[in-house]
C-alpha cells in the first residue's frame, strides 16, 4: 500500500509538469504507466521477503531498482482511496467514508 501512494503521488506530479512540458507547440505525449495494486501492505510481495503470495512482475520491476519505499495514505480504507483515485479528490471532498455510499457523478 506504501509502494502505491508513492506511485500515485509520483504520478500526480508528472501530471501537474504535463502542461509545462508538453505543451501546445510539442507534439510529444507523455509516457505514463499507472499501476494499481490494491489492498496490498507493506512486506506482501515475494521480493520482500513473502513466500505465500506471488507477485513477479512486481518483483521483477524490484529487482531492476524501481520500488518506492516512503510512502503515504490519504486513507487506509480500500473503497474510500478507489473514491480517491477515481475522482482526484481527497476523502473530505467526495464524501465515501464507508462501504455503502455510491460515488456519485462529479458536476
Amino acid at each position: 500500500m506504501k509502494n502505491l501512494v508513492v506511485l500515485f503521488i509520483t504520478i500526480g506530479f508528472l501530471l501537474n509538469l504535463c502542461p509545462a512540458t508538453f505543451g501546445k507547440d510539442n507534439q510529444t505525449k507523455p509516457n505514463i504507466i499507472f499501476f494499481l495494486a490494491d489492498d496490498m501492505r507493506s512486506g506482501v510481495m515475494g521480493c520482500e521477503g513473502n513466500n505465500i503470495i506471488k507477485t513477479p512482475n512486481l518483483d521483477r520491476l524490484a529487482a531492476g531498482e524501481i520500488r518506492f519505499e516512503n510512502t503515504f495514505v490519504t486513507t487506509s480504507i480500500c473503497c474510500c482511496s478507489r473514491a480517491s483515485i477515481l475522482t482526484g479528490q481527497y476523502i473530505s471532498q467526495h464524501g465515501i467514508k464507508d462501504f455503502k455510499t455510491p460515488l456519485k457523478k462529479l458536476s
